[in-house]
C-alpha cells in the first residue's frame, strides 16, 4: 500500500521518467559490462534504477547532448563518465529523488522546471552565481549529504 501511495503522490515524474529513461537507454549506448558493476552497486545502495550511458555517445546525439544526466522519481539518466565523477553525480541526482518524495506532484513545477531554466540559462553565460550553488542544486545535495552522509 505504501508503494502504491508513493507511486500515486509522483506520478507525473513516474510516468514521465517511466517514457524518457526508455527513449533515453533505446537511443544512446549504454555502458559496457565492466563499468556496469559501479551502477549495480549505486543502485542497491540508494533503491533506485539507473540508466547510464557513454559519453561518446550522448556528446554525438543531436537532442541529448543539450540534455545532462536527470532524475525522475525513482529512476535516473546519467552520463557516465568515470567511476569516480558516477559516485557523485549519482547521489546528487538521488537528491532529486528526495526532493521528488518530498514535494511529489509540485516537484515537476518547483524543482524540474526551474533546474531546467537554470541549466539554460548558466548554458548562455546568465547565471548570477554557479549552477550547483543555487536552488535547487544545492537542496538535492542537502539531502542526499542528509541521507547517506557527505558530499
Amino acid at each position: 500500500m505504501k508503494t502504491f501511495l508513493l507511486i500515486l503522490w509522483q506520478l507525473p515524474q513516474v510516468v514521465i521518467g517511466f517514457l524518457v529513461s526508455r527513449i533515453w537507454k533505446k537511443q544512446l549506448k549504454a555502458i559496457s559490462e565492466n563499468e556496469i558493476y559501479h551502477v549495480r552497486m549505486l543502485e542497491k545502495k540508494y533503491g533506485v534504477k539507473i540508466y547510464a550511458v557513454t559519453q561518446e555517445s550522448h556528446d554525438k546525439h543531436p537532442i541529448w547532448k543539450n540534455v545532462n544526466s536527470h532524475s525522475w522519481g525513482r529512476r535516473i539518466c546519467i552520463v557516465y563518465r568515470n567511476a569516480v565523477s558516477l559516485l557523485r553525480l549519482v547521489k546528487h541526482e538521488y537528491g532529486h529523488s528526495l526532493q521528488s518524495i518530498a514535494w511529489g506532484w509540485l516537484y515537476l513545477p518547483v524543482i524540474g522546471f526551474v533546474s531546467a531554466i537554470r541549466c539554460v540559462m548558466e548554458r548562455y553565460g546568465k547565471l548570477k552565481r554557479p549552477y550547483m550553488e543555487g536552488f535547487p542544486e544545492n537542496d538535492a545535495n542537502r539531502r542526499a549529504e542528509l541521507k547517506v552522509g557527505g558530499m
